[in-house]
C-alpha cells in the first residue's frame, strides 16, 4: 500500500483499494510455493528476516514487470495473504483434528479481519457450514491477537507446559518430534499476583509452577531439571 499510494497509506484494511483490481493467480501460486514460511513451520524468530520489505519489494517488482496496475498489485498481495491463511487452516485441520471433526466457527483477527477481500475469499473457499467471525465476538480485541498469543506462550512457560512440535513440520532449529518448554521465567514484583491468577485459572486446583526454564533438549530432561 505504501508503494501504490506513494506512502499515503499503510494498509488496505477494508479492502476497497484492491476491489477494483484483479489478482494475478500465477504470481500468487509461485510466491506461496517459493517461500518456506507458507509450507513448513517457521523459526521462533520469524519476523523481518523471513518476510519483510525486501521480500515485499521483490513481489511488487514481479507485478510491475508483468505490467499490473497498482490496484492489481494490491489485489495480488491480498490474495497471497488470503490463500496462505486458507492453506494454514487446512494444514492445521489435517495435523491436529481427528478424522470427521467438524469446524463450526472460524475466528479471524488482525488487519485481515477488516479486509472484505480476504473474508469474502475465505468464505467462498471454506465449507458453507463454517461461520467466520471476528475475534472481537468472544471479547478479545481483534488487534490484540499477538498480545494474546504471547500471553498464552508465557502461561505455558510458567506452568512448565511443553510445546509439541510435529516431526513433519519441524526445521533444523528444533529437535523433530521432541517436546520443549519455551521461554525463561523470571520472578518479578508481581509474582504473587501471578500465582493467584494461575490458581484461579486452574479452578482452585494446586499447580506446581515452574522454576526458571530454559530447555533445549527432550521433555524428559526438561522435567528432570524442573524437579517435578
Amino acid at each position: 500500500m505504501k508503494y501504490c499510494t506513494s506512502n499515503d497509506r499503510n494498509e488496505d484494511n477494508n479492502g476497497t483499494f484492491a476491489t477494483t483490481g484483479k489478482p494475478h493467480e500465477g504470481v500468487v501460486t509461485q510466491f506461496l510455493e517459493t517461500y518456506d514460511y507458507s509450507r513448513i513451520l517457521p523459526s521462533l524468530s520469524v519476523a523481518r528476516e523471513m518476510f519483510g520489505d525486501h521480500e515485499a519489494q521483490r513481489l511488487i517488482d514481479e507485478c510491475v514487470f508483468l505490467e499490473l496496475s497498482e490496484a492489481d498489485i494490491v489485489a495480488t498481495v491480498t490474495r497471497v495473504t488470503a490463500e496462505n491463511i486458507l492453506r494454514q487452516y487446512r494444514r492445521l485441520l489435517a495435523l491436529s483434528f481427528p478424522a470427521g471433526q467438524n469446524v463450526d466457527e472460524l475466528f479471524i483477527s488482525g488487519p485481515s479481519a477488516r479486509n472484505a477481500n480476504i473474508i469474502d475469499y475465505l468464505e467462498a473457499e471454506l465449507p458453507e457450514s463454517v461461520i467466520t467471525k471476528p475475534l472481537d465476538d468472544i471479547g478479545i480485541p481483534g488487534d490484540a491477537n499477538e498480545a494474546v498469543c504471547y500471553a498464552h506462550l508465557a502461561l505455558e512457560a510458567v506452568l512448565g507446559q511443553p510445546v509439541r512440535y510435529s516431526a513433519e513440520l519441524s526445521r533444523s532449529w528444533s529437535q523433530p518430534g521432541h517436546d520443549v518448554v519455551l521461554g525463561r521465567v523470571v520472578r518479578g514484583e508481581n509474582w504473587e499476583n501471578l500465582t493467584t491468577w494461575l490458581q484461579k485459572f486452574a479452578g482452585g486446583k494446586p499447580r506446581r509452577l515452574a522454576k526458571t526454564v530454559r530447555i533445549v533438549g527432550s521433555v524428559e530432561s526438561g522435567i528432570k531439571d524442573l524437579g517435578l
